[in-house]
């Protein structure tokens, strides 16, 4: 911001007194001043994309923001730009695409016209996995009975039902042993499962014909009677 200062000179025209403003040029632009740094927040995360918000420059020689970001804890102008904004007010931006279950860092600068700058916070966050396509099969465990528990995650598309297969040895596909259908619920429990055995379940996610999505592989252990 450009500061002017004023001197002011009294003097006596008789009994009225005269007042005279002169300005002092000295700090009208100073080439070094930097202006104020933004803090820098994080409003919201997915698996491909990092919504940012920081606090507007309110300088009047303000120029520009420049976001940058990277996955090394020290962000500054070597790293990727995401954006560079003119107007002060544009304070939000979007950052993707973005890697899944990675962490990443991410600094606003802010310029002023006479090219100088300053820097904000540096804020991280970690993206979530991409879970299109995939269903995370979260729990297993049996009861009094030897019934087997499970419990998994919704998918993220359409689906009809799950399947839930099993096997004794090896990969699980849709090959092997059918032991539940599911509709409108993403937990069962499985009832029948030969004792003595350890099971290795997965379940699928089906549109009609088709498998939309897939659950991680896992271990059950049934005691012997």
């Amino acid at each position: 911001m450009t500061t002017l200062w004023k001197t002011v000179i009294v003097c006596f025209a008789g009994s009225l007194p005269l007042i005279f403003f002169c300005a002092d040029y000295d700090e009208l632009d100073d080439p070094d001043r930097k202006p104020d740094p933004v803090t820098l927040a994080i409003s919201e995360v997915t698996d491909s994309s990092v919504t940012l918000h920081w606090s507007r420059c309110v300088d009047e020689e303000f120029a520009k923001y420049e976001l940058y970001y990277g996955t090394n804890d020290i962000v500054d102008r070597n790293d990727k730009l995401a954006d560079s904004l003119s107007f002060d007010v544009d304070t939000i931006k979007t950052v993707q695409p973005l890697d899944d279950l990675t962490r990443y860092y991410f600094r606003v600068i802010v310029y002023n016209k006479q090219g100088n700058y300053s820097v904000s916070n540096i804020v991280d966050t970690v993206t979530p996995e991409d879970m299109k396509g995939k269903l995370r099969l979260i729990a297993a465990g049996t009861d009094e009975e030897n019934n087997v528990k499970l419990l998994w995650t919704k998918a993220l598309e359409t689906v009809d039902r799950y399947s839930v297969h099993a096997d004794t040895a090896g990969a699980v596909d849709t090959s092997d042993t059918l032991v539940a259908t599911v509709y409108n619920d993403t937990t069962e429990t499985l009832m029948g499962l030969a004792a003595g055995r350890t099971w290795r379940l997965r379940v699928y996610g089906r549109l009609e014909s088709t498998i939309v999505a897939t659950s991680n592989v896992i271990e059950v252990s049934i005691p012997e009677d």
